[in-house]
Protein backbone atom coordinates (compact mmCIF):
# COMPACT_ATOMS: atom_id res chain seq x y z
CA UNK A 1 0.00 0.00 0.00
CA UNK A 2 1.33 3.44 -0.98
CA UNK A 3 1.72 5.96 1.82
CA UNK A 4 0.10 9.36 1.41
CA UNK A 5 2.43 12.33 1.40
CA UNK A 6 2.50 14.63 4.42
CA UNK A 7 1.06 18.07 3.60
CA UNK A 8 3.26 20.96 4.71
CA UNK A 9 2.57 24.70 4.51
CA UNK A 10 5.60 27.01 4.60
CA UNK A 11 4.76 30.62 5.44
CA UNK A 12 7.56 32.93 4.30
CA UNK A 13 8.60 30.55 1.54
CA UNK A 14 10.44 33.19 -0.48
CA UNK A 15 12.84 34.11 2.32
CA UNK A 16 16.21 32.51 3.04
CA UNK A 17 15.10 30.09 5.78
CA UNK A 18 11.76 29.15 4.22
CA UNK A 19 13.24 28.50 0.77
CA UNK A 20 16.05 26.37 2.19
CA UNK A 21 13.60 24.34 4.26
CA UNK A 22 11.56 23.68 1.11
CA UNK A 23 14.66 22.55 -0.81
CA UNK A 24 15.55 20.13 1.99
CA UNK A 25 12.02 18.74 2.25
CA UNK A 26 11.77 18.25 -1.51
CA UNK A 27 14.85 16.00 -1.46
CA UNK A 28 12.92 13.57 0.77
CA UNK A 29 10.12 13.18 -1.83
CA UNK A 30 7.58 12.31 0.86
CA UNK A 31 5.98 15.71 1.35
CA UNK A 32 3.41 17.75 -0.53
CA UNK A 33 4.57 21.32 0.03
CA UNK A 34 2.58 24.53 -0.24
CA UNK A 35 4.75 27.66 -0.44
CA UNK A 36 2.90 30.66 0.96
CA UNK A 37 4.25 34.20 0.65
CA UNK A 38 3.54 37.63 -0.74
CA UNK A 39 6.49 36.92 -3.06
CA UNK A 40 7.54 40.56 -3.02
CA UNK A 41 9.74 41.17 0.05
CA UNK A 42 12.04 38.16 -0.22
CA UNK A 43 14.67 37.68 -2.86
CA UNK A 44 12.65 36.17 -5.69
CA UNK A 45 15.64 34.17 -6.89
CA UNK A 46 14.89 31.79 -4.00
CA UNK A 47 11.67 30.50 -5.57
CA UNK A 48 13.14 29.70 -9.00
CA UNK A 49 15.03 26.67 -7.69
CA UNK A 50 11.96 24.88 -6.33
CA UNK A 51 10.81 21.56 -7.73
CA UNK A 52 7.85 21.81 -10.11
CA UNK A 53 5.69 19.76 -7.72
CA UNK A 54 5.63 22.69 -5.29
CA UNK A 55 2.29 24.44 -4.93
CA UNK A 56 2.74 28.22 -4.91
CA UNK A 57 0.21 30.26 -2.97
CA UNK A 58 0.52 34.03 -3.07
CA UNK A 59 -1.19 35.78 -0.20
CA UNK A 60 -0.94 37.61 3.07
CA UNK A 61 -0.94 35.54 6.25
CA UNK A 62 -2.78 38.38 8.00
CA UNK A 63 -5.67 37.99 5.56
CA UNK A 64 -8.20 35.54 7.01
CA UNK A 65 -9.40 34.29 3.62
CA UNK A 66 -5.87 33.75 2.28
CA UNK A 67 -4.92 31.62 5.28
CA UNK A 68 -8.23 29.75 5.24
CA UNK A 69 -7.68 28.76 1.60
CA UNK A 70 -4.03 27.78 2.15
CA UNK A 71 -4.75 25.61 5.23
CA UNK A 72 -7.01 23.11 3.47
CA UNK A 73 -5.59 19.62 4.06
CA UNK A 74 -2.38 20.80 5.78
CA UNK A 75 -0.75 18.56 8.40
CA UNK A 76 2.14 20.81 9.49
CA UNK A 77 2.92 24.53 9.28
CA UNK A 78 6.34 26.19 9.32
CA UNK A 79 6.12 29.94 9.94
CA UNK A 80 9.08 32.08 8.87
CA UNK A 81 7.43 35.48 8.42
Amino acid sequence: MKKNKINILVLGADGFIGSNLIKSLQKENKYKIVAFDLFKNGTSKNIHTFDESLIMFQGNFLNKEDIKNALHGIDYIFHFV
